[in-house]
């Protein structure tokens, strides 16, 4: 049957009232696969699930108390600025590739969500408004990247304990400063495993298994951080002091072997 005219009963839209792109430094890109994200209104209560989209977008759908906005039918549901109210989001690699971790979001939030953790002393590698990962200890570095691991203990005297969630860079000179090349977080157990693309290396260097570079290696930890705690919350753990690690601060960086710190 064609020509026949069609009558709209009823029109329903839906807003997403949270959504986020999390980014793996290592590999640079957005990652969409294998991660479970979820939002908790408070403790004891329900989780919701967020769905991803085509371009990597984890968005959620239905939180608690977010229904009028959410089918609200205003032609801007952004003017006047909506109460929100805060959500906590834990993030779970299924594939085990990096580590877990929580995090505060407001919401409703405008747009893609913005990680703004007021007082951090440490700045993820990313582009705006991605959430960072951390490469868990048994990941295997990509083909062609460098890998860094250590194990990291507290150096509080007269303690013998993991130093859980600290913080590890390493860095290259560069133009008479410094680039960072990584950022690792250890995990429960001290542990880090830092991926991160090789340094440039220089016309006429020789070959590429003969490479070599000295890094530069700084690190940030805080004991009051609970390593009983099953994940992190990231916005504390970009917020430690810095540290000084015991071992030598500079190390040799060897094209295709693991730099490994003690």
């Amino acid at each position: 049957m064609t020509g026949s005219a069609v009558q709209v009963l009823e029109r329903i839209s839906l807003t997403a009232p949270l959504g986020f792109r999390f980014w793996d430094a290592a590999t640079s890109r957005v990652i969409a696969d294998g991660l479970r994200v979820t939002a908790q209104a408070a403790p004891g209560s329900e989780y919701v699930a967020a769905a991803v989209s085509p371009s990597g977008v984890f968005g959620f759908a239905h939180l608690p108390g977010l229904r009028d906005f959410e089918y609200s039918s205003a032609a801007d549901v952004w003017t006047p600025p909506p109460a929100t109210r805060p959500f906590v989001i834990t993030v779970v690699d299924k594939q085990r590739r990096f580590l877990p971790f929580i995090f505060t979001a407001a919401a409703p939030f405008k747009g893609i969500f913005s990680l703004g953790c007021a007082g951090a002393t440490i700045a993820p590698l990313g582009p705006a408004k991605t959430i960072p990962l951390f490469s868990a200890p048994a990941r295997t570095a990509p083909a062609g990247m460098a890998a860094l691991r250590a194990s990291l203990r507290d150096p509080t005297p007269n303690t013998d304990r993991p130093a859980a969630w600290a913080v590890v860079e390493v860095s290259i000179a560069a133009n008479g400063g410094s680039k960072a090349l990584g950022l690792g977080m250890a995990d429960a157990k001290g542990q880090v495993n830092l991926i991160f693309p090789y340094p440039n290396v220089a016309a006429n260097s020789g070959p590429l298994v003969d490479q070599q570079w000295t890094v530069q290696l700084r690190a940030w930890y805080s004991a009051a951080l609970d390593a009983g705690a099953e994940q992190p919350d990231v916005c504390n753990v970009l917020k430690q002091a810095p540290a000084a690690l015991l071992a030598n601060p500079s190390a040799v960086l060897k094209y295709g072997r693991e730099l490994v710190v003690s």
